[in-house]
């Protein structure tokens, strides 16, 4: 059965951030989706960036370290992660309902203040490296990565493979990572969908709560 819109209530903020609200009452949690126009389309002749930037927005903030990070959603039982794709970037997690003002606040450090520390891009460098030497033996994505030469011309965004080019990954630094970050991660290129036990006024009230301070 179709969810009617008027069920879905939107919310702009001053800085263009779009939060979108469902309320499933009795559902005992609420899960969260955010879409940031910043995947692989935007890596310009340096395929892998994108791919690089957003799966190092989970290892590291300006506030704490990605251990941090982690034993705070532990303590909460809840999700949060990030999965960098080719239009956009994409950030998912579950929390109870009570919860959900926390979450949304470590979503926030997520997005808004990524530290990029060295250690965590060379771990990270190296998962996404190993993973472009695998893709490489793989002839499904070598047959991909042909169709995208042939069917694209130079230049093209859709040219590129989306997991990244080798030599391009091993020479990304933590500071391509941050421009990266700061032209393309930005709250007018992002909407936010939380679904569930959740007030949908609460809800957004959280949401620019946490993040209205985004310029």
């Amino acid at each position: 059965m179709a969810v009617a819109a008027a069920a879905v209530a939107r919310h702009v903020l001053p800085n263009g951030l779009a939060v979108l609200v469902r309320a499933t009452p009795g559902s005992g949690s609420v899960a969260v989706v955010g879409v940031v126009r910043a995947g692989a389309v935007f890596d310009r002749d340096r395929p892998g960036l994108a791919r690089l930037a957003g799966t190092a927005l989970m290892h590291g903030t300006l506030r704490r370290s990605a251990q941090q990070l982690a034993e705070a959603l532990d303590g909460l039982g809840a999700t949060l992660a990030v999965a960098p794709g080719l239009e956009v970037t994409t950030i998912t997690g579950r929390a109870l309902p009570d919860d959900l003002g926390t979450w949304l606040a470590l979503a926030a450090e997520v997005l808004m203040e990524p530290s990029f520390p060295a250690d965590e891009v060379e771990k990270v460098r190296g998962q996404l490296v190993t993973a472009a030497r695998v893709n490489a033996m793989d002839t499904r994505h070598a047959a991909e990565r042909l169709f995208r030469r042939l069917a694209f011309p130079p230049g093209h965004p859709h040219s590129q493979p989306p997991d990244g080019d080798e030599a391009v990954l091993a020479a990304l630094t933590p500071e391509d990572l941050r421009a990266f970050h700061r032209r393309y991660v930005t709250p007018n290129a992002t909407a936010l969908v939380i679904v569930g036990d959740v007030d949908p006024g609460r809800a957004a009230d959280l949401a620019a709560m946490r993040f209205a301070a985004w310029p």
